[in-house]
């Protein structure tokens, strides 16, 4: 469907922004304190620094399997076999991921500002939405994301701006007072959204100089590692890591902490509710465009179309199965470490491709 498109370089950096900063968003200082306490923004450079080798491996891979995206590399560089095992586990992945973020958006819209919209319908508008964004094709997308990602950016700076003015710095000391131990475990709570990076392996083939796009994934990776970092530390300086426990939502918290002399808004927590909902949007598009494209290698076809509609209904019904939120946010949290395995094949997968292509046992 999409083959004759021909993505610019610098359009990857839309696409690995916005895949990275998720849904995620709304629980991850709260989920990376219970585990590093006040380091917890430690663990956010760390999984920033990992990202940056993640994100090298998605590329090269990409430059040495030119016209292939990650699914058909894996089934070229692992052999059928394991190859196909491995697009199971990426369809379960990303199916969890959509149909589990389809349903904290709607509780948390529910929670915040639609509270007496069904859930369900909230649930079915989100869907269909990306539905229709995916059916469109990855150009549409691509021209969504560009026209979305300063607007994001935007709202995510002044949000951190106007909550800064509450900071007390004392909060984030003693730094590494339980080691390094804390802060190294805290990566488990923040793969799951870093993994957006594996968009890379799913573009890669659209772009018109695929080596040119290196230093757009680093800048992407960058530039979210710094938002994570500064989001972290503001919930941190602000609330203090025991009293981060205690919130579920403590971005949109940290939001509501925000008080303007000049009352341009009724509610401050807008301000990070207009960035929320499209950064929701978009990651959950691109990851059903790489679904479609993961779940067309594993059976084999091209029926673009039917690939996107067969995952309807069973997206629906992961996003209505949880009880409550923070059983969703529990589900999501699982699905982490389904991330952390495939960020570790992804890592080892350059090296096994080397050595095959070294014995002549892989044509691409």
């Amino acid at each position: 469907m999409d083959k004759e498109i021909k993505l610019k370089d610098i359009n990857m950096l839309a696409f690995v922004i916005q895949t990275m900063i998720g849904v995620r968003l709304l629980t991850l200082p709260r989920d990376l304190v219970a585990i590093a306490s006040n380091d917890a923004w430690l663990s956010v450079v760390v999984a920033g620094l990992l990202a940056l080798i993640i994100g090298y491996c998605f590329y090269w891979l990409g430059v040495k399997h030119r016209g292939l995206n990650i699914s058909q590399i894996m089934e070229v560089v692992l052999g059928k076999f394991i190859g196909k095992i491995m697009q199971l586990f990426i369809f379960a992945y990303i199916i969890l991921s959509i149909g589990l973020s389809a349903r904290t958006f709607s509780d948390s819209i529910q929670l915040f500002l639609l509270d007496k919209t069904p859930r369900v319908l909230v649930i079915l508008i989100i869907i269909f939405t990306c539905v229709y964004c995916v059916f469109k094709g990855l150009k549409t997308i691509s021209i969504l994301l560009d026209i979305l990602l300063p607007f994001i950016i935007f709202f995510l700076i002044l949000l951190l701006l106007l909550a800064s003015t509450n900071m007390d710095i004392d909060n984030i000391h003693p730094v590494l007072y339980r080691g390094i131990t804390p802060v190294l475990s805290g990566y488990v709570e923040i793969v799951h959204p870093y993994l957006g990076l594996g968009v890379v392996g799913y573009v890669m083939p659209y772009f018109t100089n695929p080596e040119k796009t290196k230093k757009w994934v680093f800048t992407g990776v960058f530039v979210v590692t710094l938002f994570y970092v500064a989001i972290v530390l503001m919930c941190i300086m602000v609330f203090g890591s025991k009293e981060i426990n205690e919130l579920v939502h403590p971005t949109i918290i940290l939001s509501k902490t925000i008080e303007l002399e000049a009352q341009l808004f009724e509610r401050a927590e807008s301000l990070f509710i207009t960035a929320w909902i499209p950064i929701t949007f978009s990651t959950m598009a691109v990851y059903y465009y790489a679904s479609v494209l993961n779940l067309k290698a594993f059976l084999g076809t091209n029926r673009h179309n039917l690939m996107i509609y067969i995952q309807i209904p069973l997206i629906i019904i992961i996003a209505l199965f949880p009880e409550d939120i923070i059983k969703a946010y529990h589900y999501l949290k699982i699905n982490s470490y389904l991330a952390l395995l495939l960020s570790i094949v992804v890592v080892i997968l350059p090296f096994i491709s080397i050595i095959r292509f070294r014995k002549g046992g892989v044509k691409t």
